[in-house]
């Protein structure tokens, strides 16, 4: 999100815009990172399900049975954004 913050544009909030910054809290938390990009999102005129759905999106690219329009709006939103994923996988599990 840091890199993106220098292409941000928005009629909505105008020269307003550079007060948001940064938009990530670099003391944060993963989830509080989360928080701070979904918040964007919905506050820029998003709706909840909307933001959700270009922060973690459904495996698309290659779903032969997803519509031309679902398809079209994930191909659109990974234009503006990549996918959220967490920066730090968790541990494989262990066989016991």
């Amino acid at each position: 999100m840091h890199a993106r913050q220098s292409v941000l544009r928005s009629d909505l909030f105008g020269e307003d815009l550079q007060k948001l910054f940064p938009i990530v809290q670099a003391n944060g938390s993963d989830s509080a990172a989360f928080d701070n990009a979904l918040e964007l999102l919905v506050q820029s005129g998003r709706s909840l399900s909307h933001a959700m759905a270009m922060m973690i999106p459904e495996a698309w690219d290659n779903n032969p049975h997803m519509s031309d329009q679902k398809r079209a709006f994930y191909e659109y939103h990974c234009s503006l954004m990549e996918p959220w994923t967490d920066p730090q996988p968790l541990p494989s599990p262990t066989a016991v």
